[in-house]
Order: structure tokens, then C-alpha cells, then sequence
């Protein structure tokens, strides 16, 4: 018998990417650590960019291959 998937959704995943518009102006953009999707404790470093409301990440700065992206909800309080 297989096990059930642990994965809850797979939002993000470069089949379901939100594409970066390149005329959207980038808010930040550094290296980030994330934790693997295997659900194993390992840290793999990504180049994230928030740009246009969402994050996006690659392997590398200068490779432009997008791994995936998340739809960021920003708030402001006054």
C-alpha cells in the first residue's frame, strides 16, 4: 500500500508560477534560505525577489529560470 502525499498544496510550483512582470519595480532582492519541500530538514539558499506584490525565488541571481513564486499580502495600519 502507498502512503498519502504530505504535501498540502503545491501552490507556487513553477507549473502553477505567477509570472514577474520585468517592468515591476523590485522592493528587495537578497539571498534567503528555505527549507527543502521534501519535508526533510535540509536548507537550500535561494536569490528571492519581491517585486509586484510577489515573491519570487531562482537557484541564482544571474539564471533567470523561475523555481516559483507566492502571492504576498501586504497590509498597511494607521
Amino acid at each position: 500500500p502507498s502512503r498519502p502525499s504530505k504535501k498540502i498544496h503545491n501552490f507556487g510550483k513553477r507549473s502553477n508560477s505567477i509570472r514577474r512582470n520585468p517592468s515591476a519595480p523590485v522592493i528587495k532582492r537578497n539571498w534567503l534560505y528555505k527549507q527543502d519541500s521534501t519535508g526533510m530538514k535540509l536548507w537550500k539558499k535561494r536569490w528571492f525577489v519581491l517585486s509586484d506584490l510577489c515573491l519570487f525565488y531562482y537557484r541564482e541571481p544571474h539564471i533567470r529560470v523561475l523555481l516559483s513564486s507566492n502571492l504576498c499580502c501586504i497590509f498597511s495600519l494607521s
